[in-house]
């Protein structure tokens, strides 16, 4: 059990389902996740990728968060994917395309630097 409760991936499963039954308690959420379905689609493919990516290499641990390039790469890739569900505008409008294909980029990034760092060890 204790294990279980160090483990980063159990953690991230944790929040991402956590948000998504938020999001089904409270209309104003919902009905920003239903209008972008694509976005809530690409950041539960960001959460997915970054969990098998720690299962490749799991890196330094909770310690070495802070210092991981997979860790950035999900934060930005969410955090694109949060002000697009809420529609706070970016500098320039986003189509469902480009959504996903920020979130396939991302995803490869976060998947290419746990491939990188375990075959370098």
């Amino acid at each position: 059990m204790l294990d279980l409760l160090k483990s980063r991936k159990f953690w991230i499963s944790l929040i991402g389902l956590t948000a998504l039954v938020i999001g089904s308690w409270y209309p104003q959420v919902q009905s920003a996740l239903t209008a972008k379905s694509e976005a809530l689609g690409g950041a539960i493919s960001l959460l997915v990728v970054y969990m098998f990516s720690l299962a490749v290499d799991p890196g330094a641990g909770w310690r070495g968060l802070l210092k991981s390039r997979k860790f950035y790469g999900l934060l930005i890739g969410l955090i694109i994917m949060i002000l697009d569900i809420f529609g706070i505008v970016l500098p320039v409008s986003l189509a469902p395309e480009t959504v996903i294909g920020i979130c396939a980029i991302v995803g490869g990034y976060i998947a290419s630097v746990a491939i990188t760092d375990r075959v370098s060890v």
